[in-house]
């Protein structure tokens, strides 16, 4: 019997957890491929054949035998019935499951003022079934720091996908499969553009999770409507260090940036 392997489906928010995936392998594993996203480029170069396309145009080329498996971490599609159908799918969750399934969740959470946070490993269900429904296998949590922003939660994020990634190579096959309880289950919506205006009407604390929530390369920028012109915040006097024009937003003052000459 070869090596078990894993077909890894990701993208760049994830490749600070891929080292641990990678150190866990030992003599049981091999990664078999990655699929990522076009312009991705952080795993080129570690000895794994890199693919830009969807794991669903590959289907014919898995091999489900071994107990051989997909996993996901960071995937904007959904899998298809061929490929669900031919080998098991795990799926990486930045949440703790059955809370906050859907989108933007790392965002939703410090725009929810949540204090809790975690990741969940889980088995992925029918194609055509409800979306992060599925049997759980693991979870870990972390702590939401008051001053935390999305790119603090995207780190603690993926140190927990590797203690994950660790703890799933040390017993694979033989893992938990639990069924969510979907009466407990919640919902992020997906952020649109406008999601990101600061109004001033706003409160301290409303606009301050705002800018937190998007403070990350991977969002548009916070932003507000500053003599009929969108003009990008930068953060709040006195719980920022970014540089800027000050402006008075409705009795708070805010960083905004600078307009170019």
């Amino acid at each position: 019997m070869g090596k078990i392997k894993i077909y890894y489906v990701t993208n760049s928010k994830w490749a600070p957890s891929f080292e641990a995936l990678q150190k866990n392998l030992g003599n049981r594993y091999c990664l078999a491929k990655i699929f990522t996203e076009k312009g991705v480029t952080e795993f080129d170069g570690k000895g794994v054949e890199v693919s830009r396309n969807k794991i669903n145009k590959a289907w014919k080329e898995i091999d489900g035998s071994n107990n051989n498996f997909v996993l996901i971490n960071g995937c904007h599609y959904i899998v298809k019935k061929k490929v669900l159908d031919k080998i098991d799918v795990l799926v990486l969750h930045p949440t703790l499951l059955p809370k906050g399934r859907k989108n933007a969740p790392l965002n939703h959470a410090i725009r929810n003022g949540d204090k809790v946070g975690g990741v969940t490993l889980f088995y992925a269900r029918g194609e055509l079934d409800e979306v992060d429904s599925g049997p759980i296998i693991y979870q870990r949590s972390f702590q939401i720091g008051e001053r935390d922003n999305v790119s603090d939660l995207l780190q603690k994020a993926n140190f927990a996908s590797g203690e994950i990634y660790a703890t799933l190579l040390k017993n694979w096959p033989n893992v938990p499969k639990r069924e969510q309880d979907h009466t407990l289950a919640t919902y992020n919506r997906r952020l649109r553009p406008e999601d990101g205006e600061i109004l001033p009407e706003m409160d301290y604390s409303t606009r301050d999770r705002i800018i937190r929530s998007l403070d990350s390369p991977f969002y548009p920028a916070p932003f507000a409507v500053i003599d009929g012109e969108q003009r990008i915040i930068k953060g709040i006097v006195g719980e920022t260090k970014e540089e800027g024009e000050i402006y008075n937003l409705g009795g708070i003052k805010m960083i905004i940036e600078k307009k170019l000459k």
